[in-house]
């Protein structure tokens, strides 16, 4: 279980992207690959610029992961989930393509 202070108080945050050198992927500020993850009150944030293609926020591969009170902030993919079930409450989900 990972415990913040709150959105826009504990926040995890990266610049990789994909037109950076990354994959999709691994551009992830953050991943959550353990079953049965939880997270709450807290923000994942990528800083990488839109211009530079796939930029994500958070990836989880865990199956029966739980995200609540918590912010995902990117661009393009900000969210990248590859796990069959998964839980959002009180997640505000950030991202645009430019």
């Amino acid at each position: 279980m990972l415990v913040g202070d709150g959105k826009g108080i504990t926040i995890i945050t990266g610049s990789k992207s994909a037109g950076g050198g990354s994959t999709t992927r691994r551009s992830a500020s953050f991943g959550a690959g353990g079953d049965g993850f939880i997270a709450r009150d807290i923000s994942f944030v990528n800083t990488a610029s839109p211009s530079k293609g796939q930029v994500v926020a958070l990836v989880v591969t865990a199956d029966k992961s739980v995200f609540y009170r918590c912010s995902i902030i990117g661009y393009q993919d900000t969210l990248y989930t590859l796990s069959n079930q998964q839980f959002y409450r009180e997640t505000d989900i950030y991202g645009t393509k430019t």
